[in-house]
C-alpha cells in the first residue's frame, strides 16, 4: 500500500483553518486593539501582524500565570514538605519546556506545509492560540488578571 500525505496534510490545513476562525472571535473579544487592525489588515502581513498582537498579549497572561502556578507549588509546602515543592517547580518547568518545544514545532511545520502566505497566517495564528491556551491551562484560581 502506498501512502500518499496530500490528504493529511489537506486535513490538518482545513482543522487549522477552522480552529483560527474560532480563536479570531475571542482574539477580538480579549485582546485589546485586535478588532481595529484586523478591520483595518489590507494584507496577509497585516493579518500577521495583527495575530502577532494577540500572541504578546497571551504571551504576557501566560508568563503572570506561570508565575502563579509556581507560587501554587510553593503554596503546597505545608502539605507535601520542601521536597514536594521542589518537584511541582520541577515538574512544571519541564512541561512547560515540552510545551512551547512543541507549539515552535507545529508552528513551523504550519509553515513548511505549502510556504505561501496563508501558511504563514496559520502559523502565526496557531502560536496565538496556543499561547492562549496554555496561558488559560495555568490559570491558578485567585492569581489571574
Amino acid at each position: 500500500m502506498k501512502f500518499s500525505g496530500i490528504p493529511v496534510l489537506l486535513s490538518a490545513a482545513i482543522l487549522c483553518s477552522s480552529v483560527l476562525a474560532d480563536s479570531d472571535t475571542a482574539f477580538r473579544q480579549e485582546v485589546v486593539g485586535y478588532k481595529k487592525c484586523m478591520d483595518m489588515a489590507e494584507s496577509n502581513t497585516d493579518i500577521i501582524e495583527c495575530t502577532a498582537m494577540a500572541t504578546k498579549h497571551y504571551d504576557r497572561k501566560l508568563n503572570a500565570n506561570y508565575k502563579a502556578a509556581m507560587k501554587n507549588c510553593e503554596a503546597r509546602r505545608e502539605i507535601t514538605g520542601g521536597s514536594g515543592v521542589e518537584l511541582c517547580k520541577k515538574k512544571l518547568r519541564e512541561a512547560e519546556r515540552a510545551w512551547i518545544r512543541y507549539r515552535d514545532l507545529m508552528a513551523e511545520y504550519l509553515y513548511q506545509v505549502n510556504l505561501g502566505s496563508i501558511d504563514q497566517i496559520n502559523s502565526a495564528g496557531f502560536v496565538a492560540e496556543e499561547t492562549k491556551k496554555q496561558a488559560d491551562c495555568l490559570r491558578v484560581s485567585g492569581f489571574d488578571d
